[in-house]
């Protein structure tokens, strides 16, 4: 018999080095996952006078690879946007803490472990190479999703920490708020994405799985749809306007996200008006750009119960 799907669960901790593994600190509550470790397959076809194409297949060079998305939780979202942004310093001495997240050039890696109730699967080595959310006040709960790229794909059989988090809070979509520029930006819907290429350099040791990683520049880019009142809004694309993007997300007073872009550009695509509905909305298209005082694109700042990530 199949087992229950709901038994399924997916745990996270933070390597001491890159593909170390090691066990999960936590079960992390997600909506959905995937976890692979494919291998490159290498065929025979050299031609031998005979009717066929494929004479043998060799198992080639591994890595892994994984996904999850759902509800943005203060107190363990920290744990991906270490991974994401790489540089962390945290303030306060007890709850709450305030940690700030800047973009580094050597971010830290996770080990990814699933127990599927079968068996369990650890991704090692795993890099985020896209982060995106998804802001929209009507959706119920604010969301998230996470791509990785690792170095392999094994099995383990660890222990689980027996918190699964029940009483975990999680932000609700209506509880943001953005500025643009300082002022109040109404935005109805919007989109948010920071995507890197995630490299494995396999050496000549002997070895299926990569021996080294590397992680480029990350690519800050979205999109806003507010409600169209103003030709001044549509002048922002056609002038190709720029300026600091702020979105903010309050829970109560320990837990809060805010996310700086310090200087984002309106004109990555063409501004679209929607007639079809019973009001005229305004679509941007929108690239974030350097800013030397963030040390990258953008910054970000969660407040929250969790003293370390």
């Amino acid at each position: 018999m199949s087992p229950i799907p709901s038994l399924a669960k997916i745990g996270v901790n933070m390597e001491s080095y890159w593909g170390a593994g090691g066990s999960p600190a936590l079960v992390f509550p997600v909506e959905s996952w995937n976890l692979t470790g494919p291998f490159e397959q290498v065929l025979d076809n050299a031609k031998r006078g005979v009717v066929a194409k494929d004479f043998n297949a060799y198992q080639g060079i591994g890595r892994s690879e994984g996904s999850f998305d759902g509800e943005v939780f203060p107190d363990l979202i920290g744990y991906v946007l270490k991974g994401l942004f790489g540089s962390l310093s945290t303030a306060g001495t007890v709850a709450p803490y305030t940690h700030t997240f800047t973009f580094s050039g050597s971010p830290p890696s996770l080990a990814i472990t699933e127990d599927n109730v079968v068996r369990q699967h650890q991704g090692q080595g795993m890099m985020v190479s896209e982060f995106g959310m998804t802001l929209n006040p009507t959706e119920g709960a604010l969301m998230y999703s996470a791509s990785f790229v690792g170095k392999q794909l094994g099995t383990v059989l660890y222990t689980f920490p027996t918190d699964v988090q029940a009483s975990t809070p999680f932000f609700l979509g209506w509880q943001g708020s953005v500025a643009l520029g300082g002022t109040y930006f109404p935005i109805i819907e919007a989109d948010l994405s920071f995507s890197r290429e995630v490299a494995l350099h396999y050496q000549l040791q002997n070895s299926q799985f990569a021996g080294t990683v590397y992680v480029d520049a990350p690519e800050v880019t979205g999109s806003f749809s507010i409600d169209y009142t103003a030709g001044s809004e549509y002048d922002r694309y056609r002038l190709h306007q720029q300026g600091s993007v702020n979105i903010y997300y309050i829970l109560d007073a320990n837990r809060t996200l805010t996310l700086e872009l310090g200087s984002v550009d309106f004109g990555d695509g063409p501004a679209e008006l929607d007639k079809s509905g019973a009001s005229i909305t305004l679509g941007y298209t929108w690239r974030g750009l350097y800013v030397p005082g963030l040390a990258g694109p953008g910054r970000a700042i969660l407040v929250c119960n969790t003293p370390t990530f």
